[in-house]
């Protein structure tokens, strides 16, 4: 009877064995299956730029079959719980793995991927020429969908760099070039979105929309109140648009010009606001942007127009340092997107360091434009691509 007990003792240890032996694996294999459904969900939203619109509820998918599990994905938006109103949101992603009644939950952090378009100092949108005329210098990668113009006298140097479709032309002195198959999808920004964070402001009466020695930033607004993010918008009701000797640290909208253009000269320093959104966003889809400034600004001789009641009529503390002394170089950095006929960067020796998004582009005269680097760690609404990244370091086991 005691070696009968015995034996059985070691059947039933070995038994219990064998299950907890059996449940490691399935739990190990369970993991391995909800980190497989991180990879596929990141695939998906590459793969599917509408993937947002068409979730239901915050499931990007269901009881999708996985080795010998089915992994379901959710995505959540934290913040607001509309993970479709704002592509440019973080998220959060929960995968849950389940096999025989076991289960697995891994959760990370995604941030969305900048566009393509924002590698590039230069970003033709369609098939009409990216054009170097004079002495522009090109110090970053330009990227066009039709031909590339240059003459003798334009200048190359530090990772400057030419791309453009097979078929189309890349003049020289322009180098290194490259040609490629696939066209990058021009980014869209939600108009509306930017719009409704905006503080609208007026320019003067006439026939032209003027807008003259303004400083238009997070806490200078002459015409208001400072809007908070620095975001303002210039109605044109219809006419063309004239701005002179601005200070912008923000973002400026432009729209409703009818079949005119936008102009900027004199004084210009553009520079990206706290939420490192456009500088510039020019709706003139029938005119011609033109920035053309001069190569600096003096504080002591900027009027204002519109007049500003209490506001001195000559000098302008443009840099808020708490003077009217300072002579301001003209440049323009950030991003900058333009559905313009044509967009014109010209008059002066300035620079333009960022990233311009256009249709047809021509670059004149002295001005040098170059890429920012740091575009490519910012999250724009309407700028970012449908793929997602995980957020390095933070996967973790959660909670089915």
């Amino acid at each position: 009877m005691l070696l009968v007990g015995v034996g059985f003792t070691l059947i039933t240890i070995q038994r219990a064995d064998r299950r907890l032996q059996q449940n490691l694996a399935c739990t190990d294999e369970l993991k391995w299956c909800a980190r497989a459904g991180i990879e596929i969900a990141l695939a998906v939203m590459e793969q599917k730029p509408d993937w947002r619109a068409t979730m239901v509820g915050d499931e990007l998918f269901k009881d999708l079959p996985v080795g010998k599990g089915k992994v379901t994905v959710q995505v959540f938006d934290d913040p607001d719980g509309q993970s479709a109103n704002n592509d440019a949101d973080p998220l959060r992603i929960k995968v849950v793995a389940s096999r025989d009644g076991a289960q697995s939950c891994l959760e990370a952090r995604l941030r969305p991927r900048p566009h393509r378009a924002l590698r590039y100092a230069l970003f033709g949108t369609g098939v009409e020429p990216i054009e170097f005329r004079a002495q522009a210098t090109v110090s970053g990668p330009v990227r066009a969908h039709g031909p590339i113009l240059a003459n003798a006298g334009n200048q190359v140097q530090d990772d400057a760099s030419f791309e453009t479709m097979t078929g189309y032309a890349i003049a020289d002195p322009l180098a290194p070039k490259r040609f490629v198959d696939t066209a990058i999808p021009a980014p869209q920004p939600p108009m509306a979105f930017y719009q409704s964070m905006a503080t609208v402001i007026t320019g003067s009466s006439g026939s032209h929309c003027e807008l003259k020695g303004f400083n238009l930033t997070p806490t200078s607004n002459p015409g208001g109140t400072p809007n908070p993010h620095g975001i303002y918008w210039l109605r044109a009701g219809g006419r063309e648009v004239l701005i002179e000797n601005l200070h912008l640290r923000g973002t400026l909208i432009i729209s409703e010009t009818g079949t005119n253009g936008v102009t900027f000269q004199k004084g210009l320093m553009v520079e990206p606001g706290p939420l490192s959104y456009p500088v510039l966003l020019v709706d003139c889809p029938w005119g011609t942007l033109r920035i053309s400034p001069d190569s600096g600004m003096l504080e002591t001789l900027i009027t204002i127009t519109p007049y500003v009641p209490g506001i001195g009529l000559l000098g302008v503390d443009m840099n808020e340092d708490g003077d009217k002394l300072d002579t301001i170089p003209s440049q323009v950095r950030g991003l900058v997107w333009s559905n313009a006929a044509h967009v014109v960067l010209e008059y002066q020796q300035w620079s333009f360091s960022g990233c311009l998004i256009g249709n047809r582009i021509t670059v004149d005269h002295g001005v040098n434009v170059d890429n920012d680097l740091a575009l490519l760690d910012t999250s724009c609404p309407g700028f970012v691509d449908s793929a997602m990244s995980v957020e390095q370091g933070s996967i973790r086991e959660g909670r089915p």
